[in-house]
């Protein structure tokens, strides 16, 4: 769909010489060239992003709570769906082996299940909010690495509450790539505790495209939440139109809260397992400093080789000028 960013910009060959106003114009026509193709990625790219859609919830009920006197606990359940900002989902436990959906770990019934969007995997309530910011903070640090980041200063700041619930994708131990330097932890005595930690990343091997933030050609979506973090997508074109070598990034959870006081309460009364855990880290915030590898520099404009002296051009030459002395013309 697009070709290589890189090689729009650093394609000189029929460029003129470097400083004269052709050349100037040409570099020109090519940075208007290369916004046009970046504005018109993204804008289609927000226009394509097919995640908006409601959240899914599951319960796996027991087979003595479909069993009704007047109500049964499956119908009271039922009877509060619509104070579910999604959908709610109600299958037997007994048949959990045929049901349609995967579910983190050994399933359990009356146990509330929250699907993560991206993953399209159910998982416990009481780790959905950590785990959904996990996943949104993971597509991030893979952006930076499209982008040839070199090192990646990562500071998470959250209250004491939430140290540990927060999972390795917010800048912890998922990060596949070297993390060097001694963790600190500081702000003991107060509510709030901050970690600092620091990655670093290889020489990249293949020149930023523009299609590497592209979900068309996978049927998995890579970059599932860039098409909505219009802040992402600005850091992306920094980069690539100013060929930025530092970045800086805040990350705060705006998470909102998905059920009320009232209604989780209520569903306990049921008997049923229902956790939250977006209270614990709902102040959550982590600052990024980026700095990237410079981008090769663009190959040298195209010039003619100048002629040596008191040449001159074949089609300036006359059969008089060419001494035929010694050969033979049939």
């Amino acid at each position: 769909m697009f070709s290589c960013l890189y090689a729009r910009v650093s394609d000189t060959s029929n460029q003129s010489p470097k400083g004269s106003p052709t050349h100037r114009s040409q570099r020109n026509n090519n940075n208007n060239n290369m916004n046009e193709v970046i504005e018109t990625f993204f804008r289609n790219l927000s226009l394509s992003s097919k995640y908006n859609c409601r959240l899914r919830f599951l319960l796996l009920l027991r087979d003595e709570d479909y069993k009704k006197c007047i109500w049964s606990r499956k119908d009271m359940i039922c009877y509060r769906k619509s104070q579910f900002p999604g959908q709610l989902i109600i299958e037997r436990f007994s048949e959990v082996d045929t049901i349609p959906y995967n579910i983190e770990g050994p399933p359990l019934p009356r146990k509330l299940y929250i699907m993560l969007p991206k993953e399209k995997l159910f998982i416990p309530s009481d780790n959905f909010t950590s785990r959904y910011i996990d996943s949104k903070l993971q597509e991030l640090k893979n952006i930076f690495v499209a982008l040839q980041a070199k090192s990646i200063k990562v500071k998470k700041i959250y209250g004491t509450e939430e140290s540990t619930r927060i999972g390795g994708g917010v800048g912890g131990s998922s990060f596949s790539d070297r993390i060097h330097g001694d963790i600190e932890v500081d702000d003991l005595q107060s509510n709030h505790i901050s970690i600092t930690n620091e990655m670093t990343f290889g020489e990249p091997l293949d020149a930023v495209s523009i299609e590497d933030f592209s979900n068309e050609s996978s049927s998995v979506y890579r970059y599932y939440y860039l098409g909505k973090e219009f802040e992402w997508q600005n850091i992306i074109q920094r980069r690539l139109k100013d060929r930025m070598l530092s970045d800086k990034y805040t990350y705060r959870n705006t998470e909102q809260k998905l059920f009320t006081s009232k209604l989780i309460n209520t569903l306990k009364l049921l008997d049923l397992n229902v956790e939250y855990d977006w209270k614990k880290i709902k102040n959550l915030e982590i600052h990024y400093e980026i700095e990237y590898y410079p981008f090769p520099p663009p190959p040298p404009p195209y010039q003619e080789l100048p002629s040596p002296p008191n040449s001159r051009k074949i089609k300036d030459l006359n059969l008089s000028d060419i001494d035929l002395q010694g050969t033979n013309i049939e």
